[in-house]
């Protein structure tokens, strides 16, 4: 029995010799198998949808007032940036062309076009932010102006990585989850209106909310070739 013992250790000490020769071999000839070890990275294919389908979601024909089509509960304010004063064209940043990236449960739609950013606190306030409050009444009013929401959760690391691999800081300038995406779930909604197409992102904890708002628009290029009279 006792040589028995012997012989198997012996078997065991050379199979695991063998194995490590074999993967020093592999990483001398450049072709050890990475897949067993590291994550692949994800790809702009999968990262990205190239086109949003629309067909899925029913065009609202409901008023919706004026761009950005969402204004602040009771109780609460759209602040101005760097104050807790009331924002007074009802953004707290507006920008000509910006994007959100929206993240649809597999993807992300880098949704390009006029955009305004909407940070919202309580308007008393002393008092603590009511966020179940605030929840309720903006996901209620999407839904009734016909919105249809996309994703609600946290979006996965691993998509959130590759996302900041593609720009600096990305995922922080593009989903609005009111702080890090990395630790706050996001919620977000596809508008197809009769007079555009828009999306909603929103996000909120314990301390306040954001809303990012982009109407879709093609990108207008302004640049052109100078003239001499003009050099």
């Amino acid at each position: 029995m006792k040589k028995i013992l012997i012989i198997a250790c012996i078997a065991l000490v050379l199979y695991s010799c063998k194995k490590e020769n074999a993967i020093v071999q592999e990483a001398e000839n450049g072709t050890t198998d990475k897949t067993a070890t590291d994550s692949k990275p994800i790809s702009k294919e999968v990262l990205f949808l190239e086109t949003f389908d629309w067909s899925n979601i029913p065009e609202s024909t409901v008023d919706i007032g004026v761009f950005p089509y969402v204004s602040a509960p009771d109780g609460f304010i759209v602040k101005e940036e760097g104050s807790t004063e009331v924002a007074k064209n009802g953004m707290t940043n507006f920008f000509d062309f910006n994007k959100l990236c929206i993240y649809t449960g597999n993807s992300f739609f880098n949704a390009e076009g006029k955009k305004a950013s909407l940070y919202l606190i309580m308007k008393d306030v002393n008092a603590e932010f009511n966020q179940l409050k605030f929840d309720k009444s903006v996901d209620n009013y999407l839904k009734k102006i016909g919105a249809v929401l996309l994703f609600d959760g946290k979006i996965p690391l691993d998509k959130l990585d590759a996302l900041q691999q593609t720009e600096e800081k990305a995922a922080y300038k593009y989903i609005q989850s009111a702080g890090s995406p990395y630790d706050n779930s996001v919620r977000n909604y596809a508008l197809n209106h009769k007079n555009g197409k828009i999306f909603i992102q929103l996000g909120s904890n314990s301390a306040h909310s954001e809303i990012g708002v982009v109407e879709l628009e093609g990108f207008k290029q302004t640049i052109k070739a100078p003239t001499a009279s003009e050099m």
